[in-house]
């Protein structure tokens, strides 16, 4: 064989694990590399694949037109034999697979189709695989010549665009769920191969611009991973022109605006991206990759979260809130060289600790007969933002709060009948805490990041008021609760060593007694 015949069977090789077309080898190479999945495979495996395609494609195509017909003379075919062939046999068969895999496709971009940086996602996934869909493509290639009219050439263009497309998008699904370092690389490279094809048909142009958005946005995420950081910014900023474009061009769109949810979330994305880059910036001693290795601790922490056996897995799952998380985690770098500031609570100790801070208001039924009635009462409560670490708090949630409600005395039988009592909590010692709070930098100190959203306190809390009243029946009954209102985060001083943590701070008898899971809380460390 001689080399042009040589390159000419390399380059129709097919990977045998996605289906997805190979480039040419080194010369001589026993072994070859898919630019879309990543795999490398043996030569004679690919070959062996692509004589597996040939033969589907060789059988769908005796059945689609008429026995015996000819293909390899078919472009000096009589023309109208030719459309009459494709009308009446290919047509029915090649529309009726596009309109599945296309509806497949739509389903598929109806969900965010980037991952965030150290973290797998199962967020979606397709119905079809890339082997069937890169075969579809084969079969559709196999019957071009007999699509003679410009419609016939438009379904056999749509068919190739729509297919390619899906089966590259497959493939970036599985590289979602797979944290492997190459994987960005690879999912640019696939968006690449879809916005090429995409891009000349001006009816879907939101679609376009979103692919082309998501090649970008990927760039953007491999050069900031190596240390690239100029080149990471560039790809960003184009990133969010493209995704914003797409945003808007999906406004009002029937076929597209299926899209806009998922545009949304990966503009979202793309703020914390932003952010994260911006911290890398910021790196201690110019070294970037530095900074990139505390936020894979801090991803992989909060991913770890997920495969907790509590309700709140789904919610651990939420694809938002690692963005916040890691706006917290910018904001603490700023405090720490001094750009920004922080609440701190007044006292000493060289590490931070992340608490919520919490307005927590409820009436109280007091009094009996004419003495009866409500008395109003807001109380201040700190929740350990470090609560989602830990299993055994997720479902005993007093543990890591000021628990202002275990253990309450009261004010006596005589007070309580006469209607004189004030209180039925413990919290009267933190009422002066929000006052030794002030805005300060944390040069010097290190600080755990909060590994909680204000969305998942608000749950937090809501289980803490069921099992408070779960607990005491009486409470349940004086006890009529509002929603308690988020003040912000503050962080209180303290030590850590092999011994374990100390928090310099005044509980007043109701200190938290878990602040968290201290493995995960110290990867956390900023």
């Amino acid at each position: 064989m001689n080399e042009q015949a040589k390159t000419e069977d390399t380059v129709s090789l097919r990977c045998s694990y996605c289906g997805a077309p190979l480039k040419p080898p080194a010369a001589g190479s026993e072994f070859v590399k898919c630019d879309s999945c990543g795999t490398t495979q043996k030569m004679v495996d690919a070959k062996a694949f692509l004589d597996q395609i040939m033969g589907q494609v060789n059988a769908w195509f005796r059945q689609a037109v008429p026995s015996g017909y000819d293909m390899s003379n078919a472009q000096n075919a009589d023309p109208i034999a030719r459309h009459n062939i494709f009308i009446s046999n290919v047509r029915p068969k090649l529309s009726t697979e596009l309109r599945e895999y296309k509806f497949n496709l739509f389903n598929l971009l109806s969900n965010p189709l980037m991952p965030m940086p150290f973290k797998s996602s199962n967020a979606c996934g397709a119905k079809n695989s890339s082997k069937q869909l890169f075969e579809f493509n084969a079969k559709n290639k196999s019957i071009l010549p007999l699509a003679v009219d410009d419609e016939s050439k438009a379904l056999v263009a749509d068919a190739d665009r729509y297919s390619t497309t899906y089966a590259y998008l497959i493939n970036n699904t599985i590289l979602m769920k797979e944290n492997k370092p190459e994987r960005y690389a690879l999912m640019s490279a696939n968006l690449n191969q879809s916005y090429a094809l995409l891009k000349a048909d001006a009816k879907i142009k939101p679609l376009a611009d979103r692919i082309l958005g998501l090649s970008q946005m990927a760039t953007g995420i491999d050069h900031m991973l190596n240390g690239r950081i100029s080149d990471a910014k560039e790809s960003f900023q184009a990133s969010r022109g493209s995704l914003e474009a797409a945003k808007k061009g999906v406004i009002g769109n029937i076929d597209l605006g299926i899209m806009y949810q998922a545009i949304d979330k990966e503009l979202l994305l793309q703020g914390s991206l932003d952010n994260m880059l911006r911290t890398v910036e910021m790196g201690s001693a110019g070294d970037p990759l530095a900074t990139i290795a505390s936020f894979e601790k801090i991803v992989s922490v909060s991913s770890e979260l997920e495969s907790t056996r509590t309700k709140w897995a789904s919610t651990f799952k939420d694809e938002s809130r690692i963005g916040e998380i890691l706006d917290w985690v910018q904001m603490i770098k700023q405090a720490q060289k001094g750009m920004a500031t922080i609440n701190v609570l007044s006292g000493g100790g060289n590490v931070l600790y992340p608490f919520w801070l919490l307005d927590f208001p409820y009436t109280f039924k007091t009094g009996s007969l004419w003495m009866k009635k409500g008395v109003p009462v807001t109380e201040v409560m700190l929740v350990s933002a470090g609560f989602t670490t830990d299993d055994a708090i997720l479902q005993s949630p007093a543990q890591a709060l000021t628990d202002i409600f275990g253990n309450f005395e009261g004010s006596g039988v005589m007070d309580s009948i006469t209607g004189k009592e004030t209180t039925i909590s413990n919290g009267e010692s933190l009422k002066s805490l929000p006052r030794m709070i002030s805005m300060q930098s944390a040069a010097g100190r290190r600080v755990i990041a909060p590994l909680s959203t204000k969305k998942e306190v608000t749950i937090f809390m809501e289980d803490y008021v069921a099992s408070i009243t779960r607990a005491d029946s009486n409470v349940a009954k004086k006890l009529k609760l509002n929603a308690p209102q988020i003040k912000g985060l503050i962080f209180i001083p303290g030590e850590l060593s092999q011994s374990g943590y100390t928090l310099n701070c005044d509980f007043g008898g109701v200190k938290p007694r878990n602040i968290g899971n201290m493995t995960r809380l110290s990867k956390a460390m900023v």
